[in-house]
């Protein structure tokens, strides 16, 4: 009995030796270990010495303090599960390469690639990072490797300490997020983690920016976060200010189809009533909590965090009031795809741009960025012929340089797609180099924070622009390529809607404008928005032509009560102008040295009355010493006649010669027709059918 029993533990020592040797031959490696916060290419990951279809966790931390070690404060910025010879999601032959797999066909080892700009700012945020590789079997003992983001030496920086408070009192390892100007709402442009200080450098190129900053425990500025101008090769030191959380909301996001599955590494952003920003992350269950003050707040989440595992993010925020738990996020996994490739006219990819989607029930959406190939791939849900789906190139207005296509049937209101179906959509960009501005105004005021869009037709090609949001002065700018651009107010749906700033009934949806750009800037696209019918308000417009039916573009169009109020506006590419005033007399005139300066006579004013309708006042211009037209000489057994196209009630006179050298020039004709603008003219005494004519302008 004892030789058996002492066999027996020699045998599960010589397993137990067994297993710690195949503990340790687990390898892994991230590739490469540092890259600057620009790199566009892809981490690859690589992972040996596994068991057979082994399943192992990812796991990774931004390390804010640097200390090296995953500690309580440092951030799950993304998780994922990889399994040896399995793929990541494939739909329909499509491989969604967002989410990594196996590209391995070893027996034993894993090999997967990250896509590192993927949209997701906690990804390449400037400091440390930890990689964690585990096995939730417990297979092998965890391994840890570091990766850093440096920050691409651009010549010119922002500086600074972050403080609590407003104080002197510095917040160590805090972010400090660099986004567009707040009104402008895009995507973020770049991250790096204050030092143990709490002072924080930042290069970038040059431009203007707002500057957010988050740290657990506290909430900064968002609508009143500094925008800062950097100059080239300038260094601009501003501190950063946060405030203490007095309050937490707290949630969970979870897979639609199954609650009890929690979604690891995802991040929250909010916004206070009163303009504050906070930040959270989810833990390795979906959990989070978020610091907050006492407010309401609307709580979204950030879809490009949950694209790693195959999610697609919602449309909407939620707005709960601090103190709230229990705050759901359910997120569909992606059953259908979209792909295809983001290229110039030239056909050079464009590279890690963003492409994203979404469906016209406004529930989901979804971002993808373009690799190293310009190629994409986008996860969304098959909803047969019950929703479609949309998708744009550029949907965060990263390059204003550039105008992209939009797929045909994002013309047609999007397209429908079944499960486990995908849809191909490339897009074409062409430089653009113009802009059209303008104003939006409602009763007067400016509307602050609405969204403005443009489309045309290029070529065949249709082109579309994102929304830009009006400034804090109601002001907009859409960059532009050459050809002819209807260009919109957003209305209805979404935060930058008419109906979300002004109220649904509240406003009259006002007409798209025509603006055609031929290596022009467009300026004065203003557009007035009128109170629904029956407020006591109406409109004047009108359209400002000129004698001969052309449009007179860009000049400003006055309207005055005569006591205090004033408007003015600019005619749009139509001649069109339009006033939102009172119900009173108004006195409407056209700017004499705005059509002066474009060639016209000045017109008179006119005065008219506004009773809660519409009135439209026209102004015809004259030409100053317009051009006449003599028209082709059609010869007539000896004589030629001729058809002269001129403007009436001026002085022109008909000469001939037989010798165009000759300074003896024989008038044939003079007119000064108060109503005729076209007429004949015939030279009887036509010996040969070879004469010159011309014809003058008089006083």
């Amino acid at each position: 009995m004892k030789t058996k029993l002492h066999f027996l533990f020699i045998v599960l020592a010589l397993l137990a030796s067994y297993i710690q040797t195949a503990r340790a031959t687990v390898t892994f490696t991230n590739t490469p270990a540092a890259v600057s916060n620009t790199y566009t290419g892809t981490i690859t990951l690589q992972i040996g010495g596994l068991t057979n279809t082994e399943t192992v966790v990812i796991q990774k931390y931004l390390d804010l303090n640097t200390n090296g070690i995953i500690d309580s404060g440092d951030l799950l910025v993304q998780q994922f599960s990889l399994t040896d010879g399995q793929a990541g999601m494939v739909i329909g032959g499509v491989t969604n390469f967002n989410v990594p797999g196996d590209l391995n066909a070893a027996t034993g080892a894993i090999t997967a690639t990250l896509n590192f700009q993927n949209g997701d700012i906690a990804q390449n945020i400037i400091g440390k990072y930890l990689y964690k590789l585990s096995s939730p079997a417990g297979h092998f003992t965890p391994l840890t490797n570091s990766f850093t983001v440096t920050n691409f030496p651009f010549a010119q920086k922002f500086t600074g300490n972050v403080v609590s408070n407003s104080t002197s009192v510095t917040v160590s390892n805090a972010i400090v997020i660099l986004l567009p100007p707040v009104t402008n709402q895009g995507s973020p442009l770049a991250g790096v983690v204050a030092n143990n200080a709490g002072s924080y450098t930042i290069a970038m190129p040059p431009g203007t920016y707002s500057l957010l900053v988050y740290r657990s425990n506290y909430v900064s500025e968002y609508t009143g976060a500094p925008v800062l101008t950097l100059a080239a090769g300038q260094t601009l030191t501003t501190n950063l200010t946060l405030t203490k959380a007095t309050s937490t909301i707290s949630g969970k996001v979870v897979d639609a189809n199954n609650s009890s599955l929690g979604l690891p590494g995802a991040n929250f952003f909010a916004q206070s009533a009163d303009g504050l920003f906070a930040l959270a992350f989810s833990d390795i269950n979906g959990n989070f909590t978020m610091p907050v003050t006492a407010d309401t707040w609307d709580v979204n989440l950030s879809d490009q965090s949950v694209t790693v595992l195959g999610y697609l993010g919602l449309q909407n925020g939620t707005n709960v009031s601090a103190g709230k738990t229990g705050l759901t996020f359910a997120c569909p996994k992606a059953t259908a795809l979209v792909y295809g490739s983001v290229k110039d006219i030239l056909g050079n990819p464009m590279v890690a741009l963003d492409v994203n989607s979404f469906d016209n029930n406004n529930l989901y959406q979804t971002d993808a960025y373009t690799e190293t190939n310009g190629n994409y791939v986008l996860g969304v849900v098959g909803f047969g012929s019950s929703d479609s789906w949309q998708v744009q190139a550029n949907g965060n207005n990263q390059l204003i340089n550039y105008v992209f296509s939009q797929p045909v049937f994002d013309q047609n209101g999007g397209t429908n797609i079944n499960a486990g179906k995908v849809v191909l959509a490339n897009f074409t960009a062409i430089p653009a180099t113009n802009t059209i501005t303008g104003n939006v105004k409602f009763n007067g005021t400016n509307v602050i924070g609405v969204g403005v869009s443009a489309y045309a037709t290029i070529n065949g090609v249709s082109y579309n622009l994102n929304n830009v949001d009006t400034d804090a002065n109601g002001n907009y700018s859409l960059t532009v390529a050459n050809g002819t651009w209807s260009v919109n107010v957003s209305c209805q749906g979404g935060n930058d809607s008419l109906n979300n700033i002004l109220g649904s009934g509240n406003y009259q949806c006002p007409n798209s404008q025509n603006i055609t750009i031929n290596n022009n800037n467009a300026t004065g696209v203003d557009f007035i928005i009128l109170p629904s019918s029956g407020s006591g308000s109406g409109q004047i417009f009108g359209y400002v032509m000129d004698t001969s039916g052309n449009p007179v573009v860009g000049v400003n169009v006055y309207a005055n009560d005569g006591v205090e109020d004033n408007y003015t506006n600019a005619t749009d590419g139509s001649g069109y102008y339009a006033f939102s005033v009172g119900d009173e007399n108004w006195n409407v005139s056209v700017d004499c040295t705005g059509l002066n300066t474009l060639g016209y006579e000045c017109v008179s004013g006119q005065t008219v009355g506004v009773s809660d309708d519409f009135v439209e006042q026209d102004f015809t211009v004259q030409p100053i010493n317009p051009q006449p037209v003599l028209g082709l000489a059609i010869w007539r057994t000896n004589s030629f006649q001729m058809l002269i196209t001129a403007t009436a009630n001026l002085n022109y006179t008909v000469q001939m010669s037989t010798n165009l050298s000759s300074t003896n020039w024989i008038s044939l004709y003079v007119t000064n027709n108060p109503t005729t603008s076209s007429f004949n003219v015939v030279d009887p005494n036509a010996t040969n059918n070879q004469r010159f004519y011309r014809i003058l302008t008089g006083p």
